[in-house]
């Protein structure tokens, strides 16, 4: 048997046999990997006697009265991606009997050369504001002394770089960013690898900060428009887009994107008497400015659409994003009926101004 130099794969050739099979270390439980076996193909006629990892990274193979070892390429791939080299290594007159030496360096292999630090990974989905786990997996020919990361994401400040066989790092922006590790071995030699990481995007919720509506009212409680296949979970359970608020209290909404990206947001709404700060009578002609126009005390007037009636039930004014300018003009005294409507949060109210001449 022998180990792949990552550690995921498993070699296992048949004693006496001319089989050699692979089994994937990285399957999950006992049961899972033994039903990951495959088969790798192989030419040699003689029968197997052992399989021997060497300092370049791809497993050797001896056939019982061989002159030569065959060799095990691209090792740490599955089974189809792995090659088989027969007669790879001239035994000089040599024949093969049992077991290769435990030193692989007496078959005068080719001096080690180790082009990386080995392997990279990071997890499949990546959020921004979640932490990102990485892992690597380093060559079993490299006795580490020290790693540094670069996570590529320079506005994180020192946060970008780390030390470590396996450190995290939270992006907090959407976007691609280029890893690199540097692993320094405690012979003093370099060796540098790295992987690309998709960071995706969180929905973004458009809500406002807490708020005070007026009694009366109701208010259109929406994230905003979102991606189709994105999904909702209120805090009463239900999976809408939008809500009415109608009583004041906490609302809370958890939006998921269609890639698996969630953000959750909160707001207290509450209600009070709002009518009561709107006037009831305007003085056009009179001496007190502060009375002559039908102004939204109380209210942001722009972001209200204002309708008015004559007390016969026909429109005589109608202003998107009001601005308190009203002051009757070119109308009698006399009654007349408000509609102000808020198309940001669908409140309506309604009442009466009488307007003195």
């Amino acid at each position: 048997m022998e180990f792949s130099p990552d550690g995921s794969r498993l070699y296992a050739d048949t004693v006496g046999g001319h089989e050699i099979w692979q089994y994937n270390l990285l399957a999950g439980t006992p049961a899972a990997i033994a039903a990951s076996k495959q088969r790798i193909p192989i030419t040699t006629r003689g029968e197997l006697n052992d399989l021997q990892l060497g300092p370049d990274g791809n497993i050797y193979v001896s056939a019982w009265d061989s002159h030569y070892l065959a060799r095990l390429t691209n090792v740490n791939a599955s089974a189809a991606a792995v090659r088989y080299e027969e007669r790879v290594v001239d035994l000089q007159g040599a024949t093969c009997q049992f077991a290769l030496p435990r030193g692989p360096n007496d078959l005068n292999l080719p001096p080690v050369v180790v082009t990386n630090s080995g392997t990279v990974s990071a997890s499949a989905v990546t959020c921004a504001g979640e932490p990102v786990l990485f892992q690597s997996s380093l060559s079993p020919f490299v006795t580490a002394a020290s790693y540094a990361w670069d996570f590529g994401d320079p506005d994180a400040g020192g946060a970008n770089q780390a030390a470590g066989q396996a450190p995290s790092h939270t992006y907090t922006q959407a976007g691609t960013y280029a890893v690199r590790l540097r692993v320094t071995s405690s012979s003093g030699q370099v060796f540098e690898t790295g992987q690309t990481v998709q960071v995706l995007p969180l929905p973004r919720i458009a809500w406002p900060a807490d708020t005070t509506l007026c009694a009366g009212g109701q208010y259109k409680l929406s994230p905003g428009p979102q991606p189709a296949g994105t999904t909702y979970r209120w805090q009463d359970g239900s999976t809408t887009s939008g809500q009415t608020i109608i009583q004041a209290g906490q609302y809370q909404v958890r939006v998921t994107s269609p890639t698996g990206c969630t953000t959750q947001a909160q707001i207290t709404v509450s209600f009070a008497d709002c009518p009561s700060l709107l006037p009831n009578i305007i003085l056009p002609a009179g001496d007190n400015a502060a009375n002559a126009h039908f102004a939204l005390r109380g209210l942001n007037a722009s972001d209200w659409d204002l309708t008015l009636f004559n007390r016969w039930g026909r429109e005589i004014h109608r202003q998107e994003h009001y601005d308190n300018s009203w002051a009757a003009a070119g109308q009698s005294a006399g009654l007349y009926y408000y509609f102000l409507y808020n198309p940001t949060t669908g409140q309506r109210l309604r009442g009466w101004v009488e307007v003195v001449k």
